[in-house]
This record gives C-alpha cells, structure tokens and sequence, in this order.
C-alpha cells in the first residue's frame, strides 16, 4: 500500500515503529518526519517557509514568521533542551486561552522538533497593552 493512500491511524503507527513522536502532527507532517527518519537527513520539500524573527529570543525559544500555504502564522521553536513534558503543557494552557479568545488558535505542533505552529496575530501583547 503506497503511503499517500495510507490513512492517518496507519501512517501514525508506522512512525510510533520507527521511534517517532506523532502527537500533534498532521498527515503532512507524518509523511515528512518519516521521510527524514528514512532518508537520515531533511526531506528536499519543506512544510512550512520560514521568514523573519517576531520580537526578541526569550528564554524558552524563538518565534518566527511562517507561511503555511497561503496562511501566514507564527512558529514558536523552542530550544532543544525543553521537556516535551514542558511543552505538552504549554500547548494545553495556550489552547485553553485560545478558547477564551485571549491567544492565538495552535494550528499545529511537532515533539520531535520542537516547535508550536499558531495563528499569527497583528498585534503583540506590548501594543495591546499601551492602548
């Protein structure tokens, strides 16, 4: 069976084998951790296109601007030494304040490389705060 025509539960499994992480992946994002898990190195094609730097490096990570599609979003990359445990729990906490309308929506998250994929919004906490 050819892996586009696999469905998700399938080609989760087929990671989890392969000692992947698939918490928070899309279909895409499976496809290319068990690309560069086969191939020992990245895949040629990328998910997302990074641009610049949103604000300062704080103490956990970075955020970046992001196109996803035709979406432009925020990517928080965490540094690599921050507990997936860590970031479970930051995931959970900003979905719960996404609920309540005080954060961005998370659109996607990836444990192997650390990273949280969000809405991006046009303003920062900063701004909102000096009105």
């Amino acid at each position: 069976m050819s892996q586009e025509k696999r469905n998700l539960r399938e080609l989760k499994k087929s990671a989890r084998a392969l000692g992947i992480l698939t918490e928070g992946l899309s279909r895409e994002m499976v496809e290319y951790e068990i690309e560069k898990k086969n191939r020992g190195k990245s895949p040629e094609r990328k998910r997302h296109n990074v641009g610049k730097q949103l604000g300062i490096k704080g103490s956990h990570g970075t955020v970046v601007a992001v196109q996803l599609g035709r979406k432009l979003c925020a990517k928080k990359q965490f540094r690599k030494n921050r507990s997936n445990q860590n970031i479970k729990n930051e995931i959970q906490l900003q979905r719960e304040a996404a609920a309540a309308g005080v954060s961005p929506r998370i659109i996607e998250y990836n444990l192997n490389s650390k990273y949280i994929i969000m809405q991006r919004l046009c303003k920062n906490l900063w701004d909102v705060l000096r009105k």
